[in-house]
């Protein structure tokens, strides 16, 4: 709001002035008056910038201020992910996200990623980077994230492999996914190799 507010400043400002050179006798009056706005600006502005003190306080307030506001959830997420010990919380954000709604991607597949880097159920994980997919079917990321789960089920090899092999069809250089399918190749040919 600061650049946007200028122009109304500055045209409050000479408005004033020019009035204030018709009507002399009100310039005592328009200086205490004046005082009094800066006074309460300023106390409005302390209170704000407590909420500016870092992205979580930020969002929380955004978060009490708001209802159904599914895009400061998932930067909340994000921002907690972030932080060590902070992932069930921050799957909490990414849950409120996807329920308020149900066709974010972004929100779907960061679900997905702290499911799997906090060891969570694995089908869960699977149906949250499978729902990112229905949304965005290009997301290479996510492609590569949910074959990486399926590498982790018994059973899941040749469907990993597919997922890896999909990434890499959108982005050829994404060298995760590379790694990825090198590794689910590689068991899969040791797998061959023991029979």
């Amino acid at each position: 709001m600061y650049l946007p507010m200028t122009g109304l400043a500055i045209m409050l400002a000479w408005g004033m002035a020019s009035a204030l050179r018709r009507l002399p006798r009100f310039k005592t009056a328009a200086a205490v008056l004046a005082s009094a706005v800066v006074v309460w600006w300023a106390g409005l502005t302390a209170n704000q910038i407590q909420y500016w003190k870092n992205s979580e306080t930020l969002y929380r307030h955004t978060l009490d201020v708001t209802a159904g506001n599914y895009w400061v959830h998932y930067l909340l997420g994000v921002y907690l992910a972030g932080i060590p010990g902070r992932l069930p919380e921050a799957m909490d954000h990414f849950r409120a996200a996807t329920r308020i709604q149900p066709a974010y991607a972004d929100a779907h597949y960061n679900l997905g990623v702290a499911l799997l880097l906090s060891a969570g159920p694995l089908p869960e994980a699977i149906a949250e980077f499978n729902a990112a997919l229905r949304t965005d079917p290009d997301y290479a990321e996510a492609h590569n994230n949910l074959g990486a789960a399926l590498l982790r089920t018994p059973g899941r090899l040749a469907d990993a492999i597919a997922q890896f092999e999909a990434a890499l069809r959108i982005r050829p250089d994404y060298a995760d996914a590379h790694a990825n399918l090198a590794l689910a190749l590689e068991r899969q040919a040791a797998s061959a190799a023991g029979r």
